[in-house]
C-alpha cells in the first residue's frame, strides 16, 4: 500500500464490512523441493491478512486476494472491495508483514517462491474451516509473483503433499502470472484455472502461461 504499515495494523472497511485479521501458520521452504519433499521440515512462519465477511445467512463462496512483488496495494484492496460489496467474503493476503519484506522487485529470493505457493494453502487451510466459509467454494486470485503462487498452489504435485489429496481449491486466477516454474505433470486436479496475461507482455508468453 502507499506506506511501510503493515495490513493487519490497519483498520480496514470494505462496503461496510470492517476487515478482521486471520493469522496463518505457513513456511519458509527454500525451494520446491523441500516443499514436496519434507514439508514439515520447513521453517516455520505465521503470515496474516484481512478477512472480510459480508452479513449473510449462509456459509459464502471466498476469494483470496494474493499480491506480487510489491506486496498488498491499494489495487488489491480496490480489488477485494468490489468482490465484498458483490456478497463474496474476501481474504486479503499479506506475505510481506511478518518476512519484514517491503518489495522483492530487486531481489525475488528474499522468500522463494516455493513459500508464496505454501502461504496459499496454508490460508486455504485456515479459512476452509471458518465457519461463516464454504470450504467447497474458497477461490484464489493472484498477481504478478501472487498468480504464480496460486497456480503452483493448484497443481496437485504441489498441494498433495503440503495439504493433502483431500485439500484444493474450487478454482485460481492468475493475472499475469510468471510462469517460469512448472511440474511437468500439471494436474489441477478439480480445481478451475483462469488466467489473463497480455500478448505484448515480454516477460511472459501467453504459451507459457496456456501450458
Amino acid at each position: 500500500m502507499d506506506d511501510e504499515t503493515r495490513l493487519r495494523d490497519r483498520a480496514i472497511t470494505l462496503a461496510g464490512v470492517a476487515g478482521e485479521n486471520v493469522e496463518v501458520s505457513s513456511a519458509n521452504p527454500v525451494n520446491y523441493h523441500q516443499a514436496v519433499d519434507d514439508p514439515a521440515g520447513c521453517e516455520p512462519v505465521v503470515v496474516d491478512g484481512k478477512l472480510f465477511l459480508p452479513p449473510a445467512d449462509r456459509p459464502l463462496p471466498l476469494v483470496m486476494v494474493v499480491p506480487g512483488s510489491l506486496g498488498v496495494a491499494d489495487s488489491h484492496v480496490a480489488h477485494a472491495e468490489t468482490l465484498v460489496a458483490a456478497g463474496y467474503a474476501v481474504f486479503v493476503l499479506d506475505p510481506f508483514g511478518s518476512r519484514a519484506v517491503v518489495s522483492t522487485v530487486a531481489n525475488q529470493t528474499l522468500y522463494s517462491f516455493a513459500a508464496s505457493a505454501f502461504d496459499v494453502l496454508a490460508a486455504l487451510v485456515v479459512l476452509s474451516g471458518h465457519p461463516a466459509i464454504d470450504a467447497e467454494r474458497v477461490c484464489a486470485q493472484g498477481h504478478s509473483r501472487g498468480g504464480s503462487a496460486v497456480l503452483m498452489a493448484a497443481m496437485r504435485r504441489f498441494a498433495d503433499p503440503v495439504v493433502g489429496d483431500a485439500v484444493g481449491l474450487a478454482g485460481v486466477y492468475a493475472v499475469y502470472p510468471w510462469c517460469g516454474h512448472q511440474f511437468a505433470d500439471p494436474t489441477v486436479g478439480a480445481t478451475r484455472v483462469r488466467a489473463i496475461v497480455g500478448d505484448q507482455d515480454d516477460w511472459l508468453s501467453v504459451q507459457q502461461v496456456q501450458a
